[in-house]
């Protein structure tokens, strides 16, 4: 097959320790190690980033490299882009890459913008002549049009994210490779620069992007390979590799041997002295029993324990469920669903139910609040404090599993139809 990136055995070795700091230092200490008088450290503490990792990328795919940190990710994304040579076996590209590692690569702290857009242009490979057919593209993309004569030096990470994706998305690349850079950016930055790279993605460009986002690399990719030390665990459709890397304990902080019981609260957002804290929450299946994961489309129990030193009246009870990164998915309140709590006095719980469980499988996040009847003064607070995983047999794609049927209806299309029928409200006139 007929690949546009491809890694054939590639191993990658550092060096790390080495106290020296300066060619000067260098050379006296490498002539006493060699006197045996030296460190021995000096330039023998190893390190392999990658161990014989072969994949490779057709035109039009969009890959996701996922893993905890140190498991090798930038460093693959470092040998396609060769900023740096594998210790052994092969990367070869075959096109034009353009990339986004770190912020700032490839522009000149002192350079203005519109000086950087051409500097940072001509290193991924364009022309003079192609930069300025495309100068005002990037500088649109971007929205910097006021900053376009400011030294680089004085942008925020921000704007460095915003300029260095403009000038990599618009060199019309064959393969386009982005780091975790583009978390700097602000949120409808985020998804412009998504929506550009699904663009890309239908032109045949291929992506390798490395983010902990999981929900955004679900929208964006089509298969995925999981790294871990260096060596890849998983590679396949990306739903089932997301899957593995947040189930599995050797690669998240997930809970997975213990049913979610009640947990307390050593180190709350409970404000000194607060008359009622939350002493945990659990989660339980529609018999009231706990659970080491819910189900999609079967009921879930969210039982949230207390303790109040006196009596409470009225206190309002706000829950929410979160996406591994962060998304709000859900937010409810006892207060806007107009229901009045009974007094809380010594220990108790309440119950939170949901029946069906709308979420695909995946891990969340559940937090709960406790609220004066005020609506303002809070007793306590979890943010996104207790995971939740949640299995399911059905194929979905994304955070939903909403319950749905299917119908439909034929109608034979004849010259001698009486027009009877609506037209509908959406129509496709491509």
């Amino acid at each position: 097959m007929n690949y546009l990136l491809e890694f054939q055995n590639v191993s990658k070795e550092y060096a790390l320790g080495g106290y020296h700091r300066s060619l000067r230092k260098l050379i006296p200490n490498l002539i006493k190690a060699l006197a045996g008088r030296g460190k021995k450290e000096v330039g023998t503490q190893k390190f392999w980033a990658l161990k014989d990792v072969s994949f490779g990328l057709v035109p039009g795919q969009a890959l996701a490299l996922i893993g905890p940190n140190g498991a090798g990710k930038t460093t693959v994304l470092k040998l396609a882009t060769s900023v740096t040579q594998p210790t052994s076996g092969r990367v070869s590209l075959n096109g034009r890459a353009s990339a986004l590692i770190e912020l700032g690569a490839g522009f000149h702290p002192d350079l203005t913008g519109r000086e950087n857009i051409y500097l940072n242009g001509t290193i991924l490979g364009m022309d003079r002549q192609e930069v300025s057919q495309r100068f005002d593209e990037i500088v649109a993309f971007s929205e910097l049009e006021k900053f376009l004569d400011t030294p680089v030096k004085r942008y925020s990470s921000g704007m460095y994210a915003r300029l260095g994706f403009s000038v990599a998305a618009h060199v019309r690349p064959q393969v386009l490779i982005v780091d975790e850079v583009l978390a700097v950016g602000d949120v409808a930055f985020q998804t412009k620069c998504l929506a550009r790279m699904a663009e890309m993605k239908r032109d045949g460009t291929t992506i390798i992007i490395v983010s902990h986002a999981m929900p955004r690399l679900q929208r964006l990719c089509n298969r995925g390979i999981l790294l871990y030390r260096g060596e890849i665990i998983q590679d396949g459709p990306i739903d089932d590799v997301i899957h593995t890397y947040q189930s599995d304990s050797t690669y998240s902080s997930n809970l997975r041997n213990q049913p979610a019981l009640v947990q307390d609260n050593p180190e709350g957002e409970t404000p000194h002295n607060s008359p009622v804290r939350i002493t945990g929450i659990s989660f339980r299946n529609k018999e009231g029993l706990p659970i080491l994961h819910a189900v999609t489309n079967e009921p879930l129990v969210v039982r949230i324990s207390y303790l109040a030193k006196k009596r409470i009246d009225n206190p309002i009870v706000e829950v929410w469920f979160h996406a591994a990164d962060g998304t709000t998915l859900s937010s409810n309140t006892t207060e806007w669903d107009q229901l009045t709590t009974p007094a809380f006095s010594g220990a108790g719980y309440i119950d939170l139910v949901i029946d069906p469980l709308p979420f695909a499988r995946g891990r969340y996040l559940f937090g709960v609040a406790l609220t004066a009847a005020d609506g303002v003064t809070r007793y306590d607070w979890h943010w996104q404090r207790y995971p939740l995983e949640v299995k399911s047999d059905q194929f979905t794609h994304g955070l939903l599993s909403l319950p749905h049927s299917w119908r439909w209806s034929q109608q034979e299309i004849s010259n001698n139809s009486n027009g009877n029928h609506p037209p509908p409200i959406f129509e496709d006139r491509n």
